[in-house]
């Protein structure tokens, strides 16, 4: 009888049940890892934003003004009455250089001696400080000055007038400017004769404006009535020649004492190059910038420009009062005849984003890309189009991308 052998044969079961142990291992780690990613993601851009937003460096968007200027040199043009000496004497004024006098107002006095220790000081304060002449007064001066004019001056001024007219109609300037030349004789003496009271001692202003007591020669050339006729040559060979005189000073008949200077209207003249002429014809008004005030910028009426050859000679009409510019014959001077406000940004901060040009700004903390058009290059800042004024953007965008939070910064 055969004895039978049992065998143990190796079944599969464990094997298949390991594996399937590996596969989960395995599925859990990707999990793992992947949940690990999706979590470090977030956390790294935190901290990335965080530490960025330590070297992030930003600039507020503003406005600036622009200016566009050339520079000269010309000459001021005023409206000044001088007032001679009516009589040989000692002059005692009542009234200081540079203050505005009314019409009729007593501004000094022709004595014929004066006592030792008189001073402007304490004989304008016991006399003549602000004296105006009483309406009859007034009315006496001009019966006086009736007697003098009357016809006679009515006739000339209407004759010179007319002259004056048909040779400008003509195109005749030369003659032109000879009649205009008498006309200011003629005028000047009506001044002349009105400026004092019947016994030619007390001097009055028959003008009102700035009393100035010194002349430099150049009053019957630079005046607003001879504008038409100025030329190029004229300023060439102007040869000014200052004469002043001082309180207590002996002065003789008719020599040159006051000028009385309108204040709110004056003229300033240029000569300009064909180019910078140009530039102000489609103008009605620039800004000036005196050398005498350079810190304050002057509104200008471009009133007249005149061809000469190839050089322009340009004049211009000021409205207001400047200090102390009735000491100042000859200035240079800061033509601004353009004015703009604009828009600019460090040129760092721009950044080309998928071919188009722009900034990155921060709003609530948050990086956003903002695109501009860049209108021109000045030094180390762009003007541009498109943005704002106030809004904060990054001046180093290299470090940064849009989203990125970058915290305590930017708009609220």
């Amino acid at each position: 009888m055969k004895k039978n052998h049992l065998h143990l044969i190796k079944g599969k079961g464990k094997e298949h049940s390991s594996n399937k142990r590996n596969q989960k291992k395995i599925i859990i780690s990707l999990i793992i890892v992947l949940a690990v990613l999706l979590l470090t993601k977030p956390l790294l851009s935190w901290a990335y934003g965080r530490v960025t937003s330590f070297f992030v460096d930003t600039y507020i968007v503003e406005e600036q003004v622009f200016e566009q200027t050339f520079a000269g040199e010309g000459y001021i043009i005023r409206d000044e009455k001088i007032i001679p000496a009516p009589q040989k004497g000692y002059l005692l004024w009542g009234a200081e250089q540079g203050t505005r006098v009314a019409v009729g107002q007593v501004i000094a006095e022709i004595v014929e001696e004066i006592e030792e220790g008189d001073s402007n000081e304490t004989y304008g304060n016991q006399s003549y400080s602000g004296e105006v002449y009483s309406e009859e007064d007034n009315k006496k001066e001009e019966s006086e000055t009736e007697k003098f004019c009357s016809e006679e001056i009515e006739y000339l001024t209407s004759k010179l007038v007319n002259r004056l007219r048909e040779s400008m109609s003509k195109g005749n300037m030369d003659k032109a400017e000879s009649y205009f030349e008498e006309l200011r004789k003629l005028s000047q003496e009506v001044v002349f004769q009105s400026s004092f009271d019947t016994d030619k001692s007390k001097i009055v202003t028959p003008y009102s404006g700035i009393i100035v007591y010194h002349t430099d020669g150049l009053e019957n050339l630079l005046y607003p009535g001879n504008i038409s006729f100025l030329k190029q040559s004229h300023l060439k060979d102007l040869n000014s020649i200052r004469r002043s005189v001082d309180f207590g000073e002996k002065v003789n008949e008719g020599f040159p004492l006051i000028k009385i200077v309108d204040n709110y209207v004056w003229y300033f003249t240029l000569p300009l190059t064909f180019n910078e002429a140009e530039l102000l014809k489609d103008k009605g008004y620039v800004q000036l910038k005196f050398s005498f005030a350079p810190q304050k910028d002057v509104r200008a009426e471009v009133y007249k420009i005149k061809e000469e050859n190839d050089s322009y000679l340009v004049t211009f009409k000021i409205t207001q009062h400047i200090d102390k510019f009735y000491l100042f014959r000859e200035s240079a001077v800061e033509v601004i005849y353009s004015q703009s406000r604009e828009v600019t940004v460090p040129a760092s901060a721009i950044i080309n984003r998928n071919g188009k040009l722009g900034v990155y700004s921060i709003e609530r903390a948050k990086v956003r890309f903002r695109p501009v058009k860049i209108k021109s290059k000045i030094e180390e800042k762009v003007i541009v189009e498109e943005l704002s004024p106030g809004k904060s953007i990054i001046t180093n965008p290299g470090l940064f991308r849009e989203g990125q939070y970058i915290h305590w910064k930017g708009d609220a």
